[in-house]
């Protein structure tokens, strides 16, 4: 998710450059203020990198399209401050679309300007920012997970995620006619499950799937190695991680990035497209997110900042920052 918890009051910085790290640790950690949004998180979007893409012109200005290496398009929900992305796979005789937003823009209208192929969706996991558009599809997929398939089944009502629609998360105009203040993800029915390892076919094109549960339980990465990309939905995105929510396992987290490394080590994949924010060149940070997990597990990273609902904020030297709940892994 876009998730910002990077901001920290002057009185923390301060306080982090003359007290040992030792005093940030356990039960002497500090209780920070972070914020949960930056105040000015349109200003830069869309990031930079994106420049490196080809823009797709569409009628809709809710949405920036992106034409990808790999015949993939980048669907970057830049209107809302998660900047979900979801990815139009284009296969030979069918297209993937893998997640769908929270379902504030007409996303089935602007996939139908890309592809005259049948289209399935996939979500990478069940939370509200990747099952929204779901219900406007005949073709929906997730994970062999009882939680993720009631989750599409039933939808999700708004109170779980009102917080996402209030003043300052939305920084363009709605494309379609959505009280912000009801508005709830209706239900769909799941027309298929995927399991681990399990090969979807596209007609000239495979993609495998990788469970890695720890985020949620029900999340995987897709591994498209003949074009040299890696899906990793919100297993890893380029920023703040999160292992807080009521199915996240900082343990099997980790256990599931060791094993997305172990997966792709002798792969020649060329990116990481990431369920928010930009694309990452390269797949050596998978392996660095495992170390990283590995040292909160094992208890080797006791340093730590208690910030916004009591969360522990484990930074690293390699600027990867892991939000977890304030208690020792299992």
């Amino acid at each position: 998710m876009k998730k910002l918890f990077s901001v920290i009051t002057l009185a923390a910085v301060l306080l982090s450059c003359l007290v040992p790290a030792a005093a940030f640790a356990a039960d002497e950690a500090e209780t920070e203020e972070a914020t949960l949004v930056d105040d000015d998180w349109y200003a830069a979007v869309p990031y930079e990198s994106w420049d490196q893409f080809e823009p797709v012109e569409t009628d809709q200005s809710w949405y920036d399209v992106y034409k990808m290496p790999g015949d993939v398009y980048a669907i970057c929900c830049n209107g809302q401050w998660e900047l979900d992305i979801c990815y139009l796979i284009l296969g030979g005789d069918q297209a993937l679309l893998l997640d769908t937003g929270l379902g504030l823009g007409d996303l089935k209208s602007l996939v139908d300007t890309l592809t005259d192929m049948p289209v399935s969706v996939l979500v990478s996991h069940s939370h509200y920012d990747h099952v929204g558009n779901a219900h406007q599809f005949d073709d929906v997929w997730c994970y062999d997970s009882e939680a993720c398939v009631d989750t599409l089944t039933n939808g999700i009502e708004h109170d779980v995620f009102a917080y996402e629609l209030e003043e300052g998360m939305i920084a363009r105009e709605l494309p379609r006619d959505i009280d912000l203040d009801t508005y709830a993800i209706p239900g769909t029915e799941v027309t298929r499950t995927v399991k681990d390892g399990e090969v979807i076919d596209l007609g000239g094109r495979t993609l495998e799937v990788l469970w890695t549960p720890g985020h949620t339980g029900d999340s995987i990465m897709v591994i498209d190695e003949a074009n040299g990309i890696l899906f990793t939905g919100d297993t890893y995105y380029p920023d703040d991680l999160y292992a807080w929510s009521d199915d996240s396992d900082v343990t099997v987290y980790a256990d599931s990035m060791c094993k997305a490394a172990d997966r792709i080590a002798d792969m020649d994949l060329d990116w990481i497209y990431p369920g928010h924010n930009e694309i990452v060149t390269g797949t050596d940070v998978i392996e660095e997110v495992a170390g990283d997990l590995e040292q909160i597990v094992s208890g080797e990273k006791t340093d730590y900042v208690i910030g916004e609902e009591d969360y522990r904020y484990y930074d690293f030297p390699n600027d990867i920052r892991i939000v977890t709940l304030d208690e020792d892994p299992a």
